[in-house]
């Protein structure tokens, strides 16, 4: 295969999928001997931290397209798949690799998303199949061409099995997992004090992972103890005061707001202030590398009430996360027997370590990079058919229909 890789994912912001994408640069430039290259913002994240000095950047702004004169693969979210060109300028025989790293990744970037994020996978695709007809067409004709050329993968069966439900004969079930990196330290092998209970929720603080964090708030507020109860809020994001707001409702728990960390003083803080994590998606991941007891968490854009959990090893074909009905399907422990394994029956070593088995077995870095090259090898999708089947299937049309604004008044 070619030695040139181009990965496509500018941003301003720390977050998961930035650091997926960078670590991944990273170890195959400095492992295979491979150009790669990140297209970021000057004052983009990937671009500004020094641990990815090592990378060729390639400048983007939002006022213009990136020109990219350099034959080799192109990877990028599938969000991307229709609006790529409007981005970048590349020659016709770069290979194009599309990677789809969140369920809605798709539904998030059509004209009528915000009533389709509020929907069932079942009633979004009716839906999209009778009242949005013209979006649905387009994003089905292109996810068929690229999968028939091998160019579409899914990081965990919940991504998979949601765009099947929505594109049913145009997507197949092709894996690339995500990664989290080896870690120089890991967590203490006993709980963090005797007397207090401390458990932390990582991630972004948005709306489909902020209603997952306020259930376990609202669950460790009940429970019922007579040690000591601290929760620890690890990231930030545009639904932070919001998180504030309810925390002054849980009297009976101690809220720590963290900020966002990374690198060195993630793992610091979490092996000193953690007894048991709740995460999803790479964040998840970073705890499992640590050695730390990992239970995953549901995505919703409702609010949840749940009190079913399970943890990371117990998950099925790399997933990180599934939508709240799954997870209740698939929840066997509640809040309560999760603190009476790691903190009354001092589990806490044997749970982090099948969590830490886990993750070498199926998300260390070094496992992905070997499926992903094998993957670059086997896509066929070049930038001039792209461009072409791009052309053919259509304008998306933005400005919103009658019957878009009835069903919205009635779903939203």
């Amino acid at each position: 295969m070619t030695k040139n890789i181009i990965f496509f994912y500018p941003s301003k912001i720390v977050g998961g999928a930035e650091l997926l994408f960078a670590r991944l640069a990273k170890y195959l430039k400095e492992k295979y001997n491979l150009n790669i290259f990140y297209i970021d913002y000057i004052n983009g994240f990937v671009r500004n931290n020094p641990e990815f000095a090592c990378l060729n950047f390639i400048d983007y702004t939002d006022d213009k397209k990136t020109e990219i004169d350099i034959n080799g693969y192109l990877i990028t979210p599938i969000s991307n798949i229709y609006r790529l060109t409007d981005y970048v300028n590349f020659n016709d025989n770069i290979k194009l690799f599309f990677w789809c790293i969140h369920p809605f990744n798709i539904i998030h970037v059509m004209p009528e998303n915000k009533v389709l994020l509020k929907c069932s996978s079942s009633m979004a695709k009716f839906l999209l199949t009778h009242a949005f007809k013209n979006t649905f067409k387009i994003f089905d004709t292109l996810l068929k061409y690229c999968t028939e050329k091998n160019s579409i993968y899914f990081m965990d069966y919940d991504n998979y099995i949601t765009n099947k439900m929505l594109f049913e004969k145009s997507v197949e079930e092709n894996y690339l997992p995500v990664i989290s990196i080896t870690k120089t330290v890991l967590a203490q092998p006993n709980i963090i004090k005797k007397d207090e209970i401390n458990i932390t929720v990582l991630g972004r603080l948005c709306k489909e992972k902020t209603t997952a964090l306020i259930n376990v708030l609202e669950q460790f507020n009940n429970l019922q103890t007579n040690k000591k109860k601290r929760l620890h809020i690890i990231g930030d994001g545009e639904y932070l005061n919001f998180v504030k707001s309810k925390t002054k409702k849980t009297k009976n728990v101690e809220v720590l707001f963290a900020g966002t960390l990374t690198g060195d003083k993630l793992n610091n803080y979490l092996i000193n202030n953690t007894d048991i994590l709740f995460s999803m998606g790479m964040s998840a991941l970073d705890g499992a590398a640590l050695k730390l007891p990992v239970v995953l968490l549901p995505y919703s854009y409702s609010k949840i009430k749940n009190n079913k959990f399970y943890f990371l090893f117990d998950s099925k074909k790399y997933s990180l996360g599934t939508n709240i009905d799954k997870y209740k399907k698939n929840g066997n422990l509640t809040l309560e027997n999760i603190i009476n394994l790691i903190i009354n029956e001092n589990k806490k070593t044997e749970i982090g370590n099948k969590c830490y088995e886990y993750y070498i077995n199926n998300h260390s870095i070094e496992q992905v990079s070997k499926k992903l090259i094998n993957a670059l090898d086997c896509s066929k999708l070049t930038a001039k058919e792209y461009k072409e089947i791009l052309k053919n299937t259509g304008k998306l049309i933005y400005k919103k229909s009658i019957i878009y604004k009835i069903i919205r008044s009635v779903i939203i």
